[in-house]
């Protein structure tokens, strides 16, 4: 297909569209700090008519062209868990967003014979608890 970044680009570019298509509002791309980088910062749930602030998501995007080397969102360990975890707490930390509940999503993204992505998002794949907090 292509390159391993613009393969990483492109699948991160599916994920979006497709936690759009999911109700999420997208946050914030690429985030990274001294502790790692999150994919994609996003929220779900939130309502401007009701006030509910809705749940802070933070999304690990795995991509692979094929299935040889298994499913992409087994490729989010519990050593990357950690990381993420890590991450996303120096972020909310930082943006003063410690009144939002979160959570943790994964989105495997693999593409098909002719090129097109598809997806497969996890809600709540892990917890701060798995990562060992």
């Amino acid at each position: 297909m292509t390159d391993k970044d613009e393969l990483g680009r492109l699948g991160e570019a599916a994920a979006a569209k497709l936690l759009k298509r999911e109700g999420y509002r997208i946050i914030e791309r690429n985030v990274s700090n001294a502790y790692g980088e999150i994919d994609i910062v996003a929220v779900e749930g939130a309502s401007r008519w009701s006030g509910e602030k809705g749940e802070l998501a933070f999304v690990e995007v795995k991509t692979r062209t094929d299935d040889g080397m298994g499913a992409p969102e087994e490729a989010v360990t519990r050593p990357k868990q950690a990381h993420i975890i890590r991450a996303a707490l120096a972020y909310v930390q930082a943006k003063g967003l410690d009144d939002y509940p979160m959570r943790f999503d994964v989105v495997g993204v693999e593409f098909d014979e002719r090129g097109r992505p598809v997806c497969n998002l996890i809600r709540a794949a892990f917890t701060a608890e798995d990562g060992g907090w």
